[in-house]
């Protein structure tokens, strides 16, 4: 599975576990003195995949410690049916995963002059069409402009 797709999952877990959602919010206020959302990307929005993977990269040091600390609480919060625990171990370990963290952040600095390029060709004359495939963190990038006049 590519970085992105593992990010916008982790994301999703987080959000959709009450239990998990509200133990991090707890620890950003321990670690960043504050709360911050986490975000998931809307599919046809360049710029919510941007501040998505901003919000993620900024929570990384919190899930991080987070886990390392509870994580059996974290894992038992989701139920006690095998597929629930076996999920919640696939995202509790990508916490922990620097490789994963390095794509993320490489996504991230693909992602924003792509943003850039977006903003600057978004006026009614031209249209940006984008598109990647992230495979074990080779970040490719395919870019065609349409001239729409």
């Amino acid at each position: 599975m590519g970085v992105v797709s593992n990010a916008i999952d982790l994301a999703s877990w987080w959000i959709k576990h009450s239990v998990p959602h509200g133990m991090l919010q707890e620890k950003q206020i321990d670690v960043l003195g504050k709360t911050s959302a986490l975000t998931l990307p809307v599919v046809t929005r360049w710029g919510s995949h941007y501040t998505a993977m901003k919000a993620l990269i900024s929570n990384e040091r919190c899930m991080q410690l987070l886990v390392l600390e509870k994580r059996e609480k974290l894992r038992d919060s989701v139920g006690k049916k095998a597929a629930p625990r076996k999920a919640a171990d696939k995202m509790l370990d990508l916490c922990t995963d620097s490789a994963f963290w390095s794509g993320v952040k490489t996504v991230m600095r693909h992602i924003g002059p792509l943003l850039v390029s977006v903003t600057v060709c978004g006026m009614q004359h031209c249209q940006f069409v984008p598109c990647f495939t992230v495979c074990n963190c080779n970040f490719k990038v395919g870019v065609f402009m349409v001239d729409l006049q």
